[in-house]
């Protein structure tokens, strides 16, 4: 029974340093989380604002694209 005992001890002071230690990091935990988040957030936005961009960007010199290539073939048969 003993040493049921000093094991119990042992566990109860291992539990009381475990609180101990979760409620000092708790804030540190709540900020690093907020920044996380932020972070996370602010990647996504610039994700889609690049992609959007690219896209647009993308069709617009296409289609100048195009129209060059449709205009190269107007000149070339008007000179024939």
């Amino acid at each position: 029974m003993e040493i049921k005992n000093t094991v119990k001890t042992k566990l109860v002071k291992v539990k009381d340093k475990a609180v101990a230690f979760a409620v000092k990091a708790a804030p540190y935990v709540v900020i690093g989380g907020v920044f996380g988040l932020i972070t996370c957030t602010t990647a996504k936005a610039t994700y889609a604002e690049g992609y959007s961009k690219g896209f647009f960007e993308g069709n617009m010199l296409g289609k100048k694209a195009v129209i060059e290539v449709i205009s190269d073939l107007a000149k070339s048969v008007e000179t024939k």
